[in-house]
């Protein structure tokens, strides 16, 4: 299930760019290794939801004593693995119920 968060990260990547769309998740001017609040701040989501998809397996994370951080590289992978390029769930994303 894609959460909440891709989908308005790609929305919000799609207006204000019209290269390729696995270019639209351009991380390089984070640091390579991301805390989970960083994480967060990038997904719009809270640091509970990223310790989530940690425990889950959907991110692979490095462990340096009690810190806990990102492969800036592998929050990449993640979001272009989960990259949906079209209607949402087969709608026309014009709000209609059909």
């Amino acid at each position: 299930m894609l959460d909440k968060a891709v989908y308005v990260a790609y929305d919000n990547a799609m207006r204000i760019s019209n290269r390729d769309p696995h270019e639209l998740f351009d991380l390089s001017k984070h640091p390579l290794l991301l805390s989970m609040e960083e994480v967060g701040d990038i997904l719009r989501c809270s640091e509970q939801a990223v310790r989530k998809r940690l425990d889950k397996g959907e991110l692979a994370y490095v462990r340096d004593g009690r810190h806990i951080r990102i492969p800036r590289e592998e929050l990449r992978r993640y979001l272009e693995e989960r990259l949906v390029i079209g209607p949402a769930r087969g709608g026309t994303g014009k709000g209609d119920a059909s």
